[in-house]
C-alpha cells in the first residue's frame, strides 16, 4: 500500500499523539477531578471543600456531591471505552499492511470519546456553578486565585 504524502502526514500525527496517550500507562483522564493538562482539581471538589468559607448550605453541598458523582461515574464509563477505542488504533497501526479506512475509523471514534468526555466535564462545571449563588462563585473565585498564587510562590 502506498500512502501519498498528506496521508502519511496524517498518519503519523494520528501514530504520534495515541503513541504518546498509550506511552504514559495511562488515559489522559487518568483523575476525574483534574482538569486537562493543568493538573487542577475540578472546580466542584473546590467548592465542597470550602463548604465554609463559601457559606454552603447543606442542600447546596448535597446537590454539588450529586454532580461530582454523577460526572465520576460518567468520565469512568468514557475512560474505559477511550482506553478500548485507543487498544484498537495501537492493534490497527501495528499490522504489517494497514488500512487507512479502519485507522480513520479508529481515530475519530477516540476524538469523539475525548469530545463527549471534555463536554461531560464542562457539563459538571456548569451544572455545580448553577448551585452557587453569585457571592459564593466571587467568593470561590478569589479563593482560587489565592490558591493559585500560593502555589506559584
Amino acid at each position: 500500500m502506498s500512502l501519498d504524502r498528506r496521508g502519511f502526514f496524517r498518519l503519523g500525527a494520528a501514530v504520534a499523539a495515541v503513541a504518546g496517550l498509550l506511552g504514559h500507562g495511562r488515559s489522559v483522564f487518568a483523575d476525574e477531578d483534574r482538569g486537562y493538562g493543568h493538573g487542577q482539581r475540578g472546580i466542584v471538589s473546590f467548592f465542597i471543600e470550602h463548604k465554609e468559607e463559601l457559606g454552603l448550605s447543606p442542600d447546596q453541598v448535597s446537590r454539588l456531591k450529586s454532580v461530582r458523582e454523577g460526572f465520576r461515574k460518567t468520565a469512568a464509563r468514557l475512560d474505559a471505552d477511550l482506553q478500548t477505542a485507543q487498544e484498537q488504533f495501537h492493534d490497527l497501526v501495528q499490522e504489517d499492511e494497514i488500512k487507512l479506512a479502519e485507522v480513520e475509523t479508529a481515530s475519530k471514534k477516540i476524538e469523539s470519546l475525548e469530545n463527549e468526555r471534555r463536554m461531560e466535564f464542562t457539563k459538571a462545571i456548569a451544572e455545580g456553578k448553577k448551585a452557587l449563588s453569585k457571592d459564593q462563585l466571587k467568593k470561590a473565585k478569589e479563593l482560587r486565585q489565592k490558591a493559585m498564587e500560593r502555589r506559584r510562590s
